[in-house]
């Protein structure tokens, strides 16, 4: 199935990338259990993969599983129950990174023009 998906792709550079991710999705929950996956399956599976990925990481493999679990839908190789399950799934929130305050003599330095005294 997922070789069937992958031949809807035209761009190489998505073709493999998601191919990558797809079939680890796959091989992770198992083919024979595509039909019958849920909300909590995906739930459990983008939990696995913040263990090992960034949130951009997670976001990117969870936007190739969704088109994928779409193409299975629409061809009804699923029913349309599981891309529904899908939906539900949020992308992961990447944590905010706030730059760090300039020490006292970073300060002064910028102050003066970066001489030295």
């Amino acid at each position: 199935m997922v070789a069937g998906y992958l031949n809807t792709l035209s761009n190489q550079k998505t073709h493999e990338t998601y191919g990558r991710y797809v079939r680890r999705f796959v091989e992770w929950l198992g083919a024979d259990h595509l039909a019958e996956l849920d909300t909590e399956d995906l739930l459990l599976y983008v939990s696995n993969l913040q263990e090992d990925y960034a949130p951009s990481s997670v976001n990117l493999q969870l936007a190739a599983v969704r088109d994928f679990l779409r193409w299975a839908a629409t061809t009804k190789r699923v029913p349309e129950s599981v891309y529904a399950a899908a939906r539900l799934v949020k992308a992961v929130k990447a944590p905010i990174n706030l730059p760090k305050p300039l020490s006292a003599s970073e300060q002064e330095r910028l102050l003066v023009g970066g001489v030295e005294r």
